[in-house]
């Protein structure tokens, strides 16, 4: 982009300066927001350029090129390829020890995510779709798109899972239930809903975390959240809701005094989660999203 400035027009240099500097301040948070990380269960950030993963670690290749090698046990997640990819061990869904790093597509007391594997054999090119689905942090393959996908199996795992909720069993065992990614998603989603509690006490001297929420859409519709129906909060001028949560729980929140219009949140993460809150065409949805997005939303944005 060329910008022609009149060099007599002293006020039209000066809104070209701040426009500049404003340019220049945007995409400079942005890269910052951007920047490939891991985190560990510690809370740490630790930055890097690029990575290689080994069956019990990862090798980074730190900002200043120095080698890192982290064992993986003490690594929660990745900020990799501008998304968030939660660690999980495939050792249940796959017989075997395997650590992989997948982004996470439904939360709450089941956790659903999503695996895409591309590759080529000798004369064909293949594209598969996995969907984990984890419970008590036992992680089973519940679906597979792709080459010689038989989820005969498979659905009687997310069978087993959802055992408890006789709602979600007779939906799953209906004979009008298509057996395919997005119902199946919906179907957790539900279930979660269904099953996680109202009003799930936090203590006081409990280890804390910072949910945050802010407004994708302009103009803005300046949300009210409703957390276990206990509580609300209003987004503020920064367009932004910070509610400190207790860890490693589960909780309701809501965008209506109805309980209409829900999202199942979990807080088993060691820093602080982001969602957004998004005007769509089948009306107002909560979304998983990352620091990157917050940064760019949220004035005066703080980690």
């Amino acid at each position: 982009m060329t910008i022609t400035v009149n060099a007599s027009d002293k006020h039209s240099k000066k809104i070209t300066m701040k426009f500049f500097l404003f340019v220049s301040g945007l995409i400079y948070a942005i890269n910052s927001f951007s920047q490939d990380e891991v985190t560990m269960n510690s809370g740490e950030r630790i930055p890097f350029k690029s990575i290689v993963e080994k069956p019990n670690s990862i090798v980074l290749t730190l900002l200043n090129k120095e080698k890192k090698e982290i064992g993986i046990e003490s690594v929660f997640a990745l900020w990799y390829n501008k998304e968030t990819q939660i660690k999980v061990s495939l050792s249940e869904a796959f017989g075997e020890r395997n650590y992989q790093f997948i982004p996470v597509s439904v939360e709450g007391i089941i956790n659903l995510y999503t695996k895409e594997i591309a590759g080529s054999s000798p004369g064909y090119q293949y594209s598969e779709t996995y969907l984990f689905a984890e419970k008590t942090k036992i992680v089973k393959n519940i679906y597979k798109r792709g080459t010689f996908s038989n989820n005969g199996d498979r659905r009687k795992e997310l069978i087993n899972m959802v055992a408890d909720d006789p709602k979600t069993i007779k939906t799953l065992e209906s004979k009008g239930f298509k057996y395919n990614e997005k119902n199946i998603v919906s179907l957790i989603e539900n279930y979660n809903l269904n099953m996680a509690p109202w009003g799930n006490a936090s203590s006081s001297n409990s280890e804390k975390i910072n949910i945050i929420f802010f407004e994708r859409n302009s103009p803005r519709i300046h949300p009210t959240i409703f957390l276990d129906m206990k509580e609300s909060y209003s987004i503020d001028p920064n367009n932004e809701i910070r509610i400190n949560l207790e860890k490693n729980k589960i909780f309701k929140v809501c965008l209506d005094s109805l309980k209409s219009n829900c999202k199942v949140i979990n807080t088993n993460c060691p820093t602080n989660k982001y969602y957004s809150i998004n005007n769509t065409l089948n009306g107002i949805v909560i979304l998983n999203s990352n620091r990157t997005e917050a940064a760019y939303y949220i004035k005066n944005f703080a980690d």
